[in-house]
Formats: C-alpha cells, structure tokens, sequence
C-alpha cells in the first residue's frame, strides 16, 4: 500500500483517514494482509504504523528499508 501526502497536508491526520479508509476497503473485498515499505528513518510513517497495530520488520535485502504489514 501507499499514500503520499503534500508538504503542506501533512500532520493533520489526512494520512492516518486515507490509510483507515483503505484498511476498511481492503477487509470489504478480502484482501488479508496489507503491506508498506519504507525507508528506515521514516518517523511519521514509523509512528503511523505503530498507531494502526503494523508490525515492522527489518527489509532483509535492503538495511535502510523497514516492510510494515498488517493483517486486516
């Protein structure tokens, strides 16, 4: 999954309804599992999966990515 949000929307929740929104999709037409990679050092994105129950797993094939995932 992904969403990007502008400079000037961020840190207003927009990307935590969008994901939301997409989880709920996503358990409406079946899909078990949905999936993020991002880079390490990405706090906002870190933070957000941690406040939808992601879990995080370091990349193995790339030190600087984390693949976040959750079951929905």
């Amino acid at each position: 999954m992904a969403v990007t949000i502008p400079d000037e929307w961020q840190h207003k929740g927009l990307g935590k309804l969008l994901v939301q929104q997409l989880i709920a999709s996503a358990r409406d037409y079946g899909v078990r599992q949905l999936y993020s990679v991002n880079l390490a050092d990405n706090s906002a994105m870190r933070d957000l999966a941690h406040e939808l129950g992601m879990c995080a797993t370091c990349d193995p094939e790339d030190a600087n990515q984390v693949i976040y995932s959750l079951a929905v």
